[in-house]
């Protein structure tokens, strides 16, 4: 992850935000699918995990980022406030429920735990993009 945000760092001005989560998403479902492939090559998986994460490792800046432009700089500093709060919710308890849901289904269903936070991430950024698209202020010609 580390790796992944400072190479994104050099791109991030130019991709623009959204760009940057959706590449981030994309770059995710390529490394779920490759560990959900069965493929009898071990490496497999391991690149999968490594796309995982450095898919993963954009979104949370680029989120924070997008707050002043998505809810007015007015209201940025609440809403960093929420999003931080949401993190370290989200990092505290999806272990440990993996972790049981893993206990009755078991590990094989850690990647589809993770498509499933992924095509969530995805719906609900586009969701919000579709939002404030709809309404921003129109320039009057």
């Amino acid at each position: 992850m580390t790796g992944g945000r400072f190479l994104g760092g050099f791109v991030a001005d130019k991709a623009g935000d959204r760009n940057m989560i959706r590449a981030s998403v994309a770059i995710m479902l390529m490394g779920i699918i490759m560990i959900i492939l069965p493929v009898k090559a071990d490496y497999m998986s391991l690149i999968g995990l490594v796309l995982l994460g450095l898919g993963c490792a954009t979104v949370y800046p680029s989120i924070i980022h997008a707050t002043p432009t998505n809810f007015g700089a007015e209201n940025a500093r609440a809403i960093i406030g929420v999003q931080m709060a949401g993190a370290y919710t989200g990092s505290t308890f999806m272990p440990p429920l993996l972790g049981l849901l893993s206990g009755f289904a078991g590990i094989a269903i850690y990647p589809f735990f993770i498509l499933g936070f992924t095509l969530l991430l995805l719906l609900m950024t586009e969701l919000l993009n579709k939002t404030v698209d709809k309404n921003k202020p129109k320039l009057e010609e």
